[in-house]
């Protein structure tokens, strides 16, 4: 059937009512929460005022699978008020709001078709027959090949034959930077959609864009979302997408809506008292756009004393009450009052000269300038740079496999690089020195980040946060997390922040059957917490039996634990448990002892799928397998405590490096004696000395690093980088 002049459907997505930003106070949020609800009632009702003949929702309605009643009911009398209208709406479950399309009396109408299961609807509206292969949010993309190749044959004959779907396409973007899918998990491959249909509308991805056909095949459009939904979508427009069909071809216009405009606010606070960072957040956020919606991103070093009280959400609502403004402190580092007052804080250490006075790091050559058409003269090659503000304070060190180009994303007015986003307007003098590799300019910035703690290097600061596992004084040989492992006998570690410390201690306590006591379990004791009932931690976990005056808990009949307290297991077995978890975190646990843990795991009823998802993969055996490949790196790190790793050679010389417990040393090599160490990666290990000579000629000398029994966590990253190195390379072997 031929289809009339003017036949329009109206494509609507990712509304997400009643999500909520992080750091927005109760107020702020409940005003967001009415901002997606009045950017949803415009675009559904647009559907009626502009005489479209159908609408298509592509899933993610609402932002959780249980909203609250009054939620649903709200948005259902929207979608309820166009089918009343005589118009067709169709409802797609997305990956956020699938439990709320099932079975709601609020969603039943003869004209409203909601799809929580792969099924072909075809439709007559002004008739045109409609024909609709239906395809809820799937995440693995094999099984919605299969779901789409199946109802795809079961639709019957339709003028128009469109595919709805909820799914993430290869070629489509998203993000402050523009990413881009791949072929991948919860990712598709548009070559694999069955000939025949005229048009895919689909959500997923915020951002309003059209994929163009493949071999003939149908045009991909995100209808975007309806408002702005997280921080990373401040610069892309919103809205809804109208199709007309006209000549057997689909026509698609994008209709914007009018959202508040979002922005970071990036604020060092390094040194400054209570009153001066009050006037700072005052000021900044006086200056904002009208109604806009801010996040104060606080970086730099200070105390907590001086933050204590200050509620900067009130204040900032009391100087402009049209904007609203969430407060992040990921990237402040806290430090003690102690070393605050050791260190003049008032203020972080600043460098007047650059970091790269290191002589053994000039020795290559470094450059300087300041921002503008001295920037496009850099050279393509890999190295480090320094970003300094006016004050010559470094702000910023970054590595890069081209140097001309990194710079300049960074000083891109329109930057939006992360918490860097705002900073470029303060970027006064640059400095940069290239590489021999990428993996010299990875060492150098690591090792330099580690000295002068730039106040946006948040990501290359996170070992500030990094925790170990300790002997627990104590019966059974217990381990817990600790922050502090130079006040025990020894460590094993880190293992990233808190969190991620205790669910490995917990996991490699399940695979071995090891004791792990209610009132020392550090997962048992955080959840306490973070319900507010520390007193209650520890009583929370289920006492089921007691004997010889210990009482069983859970993990005992779990088969997670072998039940020392109440002497169910031989003393001599009990020990071999705990030598093979100790043996597991110090990296040296046979391949072959992982290979039989679903064996070996104490209880009859071990359960394989309830291992912690450290690795990806699924089962107790994979996340200890994880365990044991971490702890493997970790035990070749602190083997590089005691050597001098030689980086790969350049044109001019080669770049070592001596690694001790307090950092790296860096010695520069003459290309006339580069010869007689050779060019490529190497690790050499060198006889200790106890102390590190102030001033010497020569190439250096290691530090004795014999009673470390962990790796300091200011240094992991840096010492991992060059692991990984070596595992490539070959060396790795020469340094264990």
């Amino acid at each position: 059937m031929r289809l009339p002049e003017h036949w329009t459907l109206q494509l609507v997505g990712d509304s997400h009512l009643g999500a909520s930003l992080p750091g927005l106070s109760r107020r702020a949020n409940e005003i967001r929460r009415q901002d997606l609800d009045a950017a949803y009632r415009k675009a559904v009702r647009s559907g009626i005022d502009s005489n479209c003949r159908m609408l298509l929702y592509s899933g993610d309605l609402w932002d959780t699978p249980r909203p609250p009643a009054m939620d649903v009911l709200s948005a259902a009398t929207e979608i309820r008020a166009v089918a009343d209208a005589g118009i067709p709406v169709v409802v797609i479950a997305g990956n956020h709001d699938a439990g709320v399309l099932s079975g709601s009396v609020w969603l039943e109408h003869p004209n409203l078709h909601t799809v929580t299961r792969p099924r072909p609807i075809l439709l007559e509206s002004d008739g045109v027959r409609v024909g609709i292969a239906a395809i809820p949010f799937i995440r693995e993309p094999a099984s919605w090949y299969a779901a789409l190749s199946q109802v795809a044959a079961d639709l019957p004959p339709a003028d128009v034959r469109i595919v709805l779907a909820h799914q993430a396409f290869v070629g489509a973007v998203c993000g402050a930077q523009n990413f881009r899918f791949r072929l991948g998990r919860d990712v598709v491959d548009p070559a694999r959609i069955p000939p025949g249909f005229d048009l895919v509308a689909t959500g997923h991805v915020h951002r309003p864009q059209i994929l163009q056909p493949l071999l003939n095949g149908p045009p991909i459009v995100y209808a975007g979302a309806t408002d702005r939904i997280a921080f990373t979508e401040r610069n892309e427009d919103k809205g809804h997408a109208r199709i007309d069909f006209a000549e057997g071809r689909a026509r698609v216009r994008f209709e914007r809506a009018d959202c508040r405009p979002m922005q970071f606010v990036p604020l060092d606070i390094t040194g400054l008292p209570s009153t001066k960072i009050v006037e700072l957040v005052e000021s900044s956020v006086a200056a904002l756009p009208t109604d806009a919606v801010a996040e104060v991103r606080l970086t730099g070093q200070t105390t907590r004393d001086a933050v204590r009280g200050i509620r900067i959400g009130p204040r900032a609502a009391a100087v402009r009450d049209d904007v609203l403004v969430a407060v992040n402190f990921r990237s402040v580092q806290f430090i003690a009052n102690r070393q605050a007052r050791a260190q003049g804080i008032d203020c972080e250490p600043v460098y007047e000269h650059s970091p790269f006075d290191d002589p053994a790091l000039r020795a290559a050559g470094v450059l300087s300038g300041v921002p503008g058409s001295w920037v496009g003269d850099l050279p393509r090659a890999p190295g480090t740079y320094v970003l300094r503000d006016g004050g010559g304070r470094v702000v910023y060190i970054g590595k890069a496999s081209n140097l001309r180009q990194r710079v300049r994303s960074h000083l891109r007015g329109d930057s939006d690089h992360g918490y860097f986003g705002a900073w470029a307007a303060s970027v006064k003098r640059i400095d940069v020195r290239v590489a021999a590799s990428e993996l010299e300019a990875s060492i150098v910035e690591a090792e330099l980040v580690r000295r002068v703690r730039p106040p946006f290097n948040r990501q290359m600061r996170e070992w500030e946060d990094y925790w170990y596992l300790a002997p627990l004084a104590g019966p059974h040989r217990q381990l817990s997390v600790t922050r502090a492992p130079e006040t025990h006998r020894f460590a094993f570690g880190p293992f990233g922040r808190r969190m991620s410390a205790a669910m490995v201690l917990d996991v490699v306590n399940r695979a071995f059957g090891c004791a792990q006591c209610p009132e020392h379990d550090p997962l048992q004791l955080w959840q306490g917490r973070r319900k507010k009932r520390p007193a209650k931690a520890a009583n929370e976990m289920r006492l089921l039996a007691v004997q010889r005056d210990a009482a069983l808990c859970d993990r005992y009949f779990a088969g997670d634990c072998l039940g020392p307290c109440a002497e169910r297991t031989p003393p001599t077995e009990y020990e071999a448990r705990c030598d093979l978890r100790d043996a597991c975190l110090r990296g040296e646990l046979d391949a072959s002892v992982l290979d039989q843990l679903s064996i070996t795991r104490p209880g009859d009823h071990a359960r394989a799928s309830d291992g912690d998802d450290l690795s990806g993969d699924s089962g107790v055996g994979d996340a200890v397998a994880w365990v044991a490949r971490r702890a493997r790196q970790l035990r070749q790190a602190r083997a590089l405590l005691s050597s001098v790793v030689h980086l790969p050679g350049g044109v001019d010389g080669r770049l070592s490096a001596l690694v001790g417990p307090r950092g790296l040393r860096f010695h520069w090599t003459e290309r006339e004696r580069q010869e007689a160490l050779g060019g490529e990666f190497s690790v050499v290990a060198v006889e200790p000395r106890m102390e590190e000579p102030e001033e010497r000629d020569g190439p250096p000398i290691a530090v004795d690093a014999a009673q470390w029994t962990h790796v300091p966590r200011e240094l992991v990253d840096p010492l991992l980088v060059l692991v990984r190195a070596a595992e490539r390379s070959g060396a790795a072997g020469s340094a264990s």
